[in-house]
């Protein structure tokens, strides 16, 4: 479904975190069993494990939207304190996301940072970055990595 009637901007763009979560960006720590996409933005679903406890996991849209919101308002608590090697990675994801919701972006690519190249990150590298901390705290409620 590339057609994205009936998505609000923020809808579009959690969607697209979603998708590229489940398609790689996240592929280090989940193995993604199955996600539904192309569907209205209720309905959008994504169901795995973590590789290393074997917890299942699940995220849709509303729990990607709580983790943009979280890292937006919040970005250091949910780091998770002996795991997470540079704390300012989630300061500059979160400052890229708060601008992005102000633009209404809807991809990932168009965050900036990554569109913008305000970063020190390859552009590509910080894409995946901030797909995999959104999924983190949509799925695992913390940052691990």
């Amino acid at each position: 479904m590339s057609d994205l009637t009936g998505y609000t901007a923020e809808q579009a763009l959690n969607r697209d975190l979603l998708l590229n979560a489940v398609n790689g960006a996240s592929l280090h720590w989940a193995r993604v069993h199955g996600y539904t996409a192309d569907c209205p933005p209720d309905e959008v679903l994504a169901e795995g494990i973590h590789l290393g406890t074997r917890a299942v996991w699940s995220g849709d849209l509303d729990d990607i939207d709580r983790a943009v919101t979280v890292l937006i308002d919040q970005p250091l608590t949910y780091a998770h304190p002996d795991r997470i090697s540079d704390p300012q990675l989630l300061t500059l994801v979160s400052s890229a996301l708060a601008v992005a919701r102000e633009r209404g972006v809807i991809t990932v690519a168009a965050v900036p940072g990554v569109a913008d190249g305000v970063t020190d990150y390859d552009p590509a590298a910080f894409e995946q970055m901030v797909v995999d901390v959104v999924f983190q705290i949509a799925t695992l409620g913390e940052v691990i990595r």
